[in-house]
C-alpha cells in the first residue's frame, strides 16, 4: 500500500516554494479557463492566509496540490475546491482527494465543500456523491 499524507503549506512558508508551487496552479487555472483569478492574485490570497495551499505527498514525494477558501454564508459554510494540479506524470487520486477535503471542512466547520474546474471533473465527481448545481455567469456592460 502507497503511504499517503497531505500537508498544509504555511502561509509564511509560501514563497520558499513559490517557483512550484506556482507553476502548478498556474497550470490548473489555465486548464480550467479561469478568467477570474491572476497568479499574482493567487499568491497573495495565500500569503495572507485567505486560501489554503494543501500537497499531497505519495512515499514523501509530491504528486499533487490543492489549494481551498472557506465561504460562509448565513445557514452554511462551504469549503470551496479552487484548484488541482498534479505533478508531471502523477494522477490525482480523487478518493484521497476527496478524503482530504472532507476532513479539511470539518476543521473548518464547513457543511458543504465545493468546487469548479473542467467538465470532466463532473463523471468522477458523482461516484463520491457531489451532485451538479446550475451556475450561470452573465457579463456586465
Amino acid at each position: 500500500m502507497i503511504k499517503k499524507e497531505y500537508v498544509q503549506i504555511p502561509s509564511n512558508e509560501i514563497h520558499e516554494y513559490w517557483d512550484l508551487f506556482g507553476g502548478l496552479i498556474e497550470k490548473a487555472r489555465q486548464k480550467a479557463g479561469d478568467d477570474d483569478h491572476s497568479l499574482q492574485g493567487v499568491y497573495s490570497r495565500l500569503v495572507n492566509n485567505m486560501w489554503q495551499l494543501y500537497a499531497v505527498l505519495e512515499e514523501g514525494e509530491l504528486s499533487f496540490i490543492f489549494v481551498t477558501c472557506v465561504i460562509p454564508y448565513d445557514l452554511n459554510s462551504y469549503l470551496h475546491s479552487i484548484y488541482t494540479s498534479a505533478m508531471d506524470g502523477k494522477k490525482i487520486d480523487f478518493s484521497y482527494y476527496d478524503e482530504c477535503t472532507m476532513k479539511i471542512a470539518k476543521h473548518f466547520n464547513c457543511s458543504r465543500i465545493s468546487g469548479g474546474g473542467r467538465k470532466g471533473w463532473l463523471r468522477i465527481n458523482k461516484k463520491y456523491g457531489y451532485e451538479e448545481k446550475p451556475l450561470v455567469i452573465k457579463e456586465v456592460r
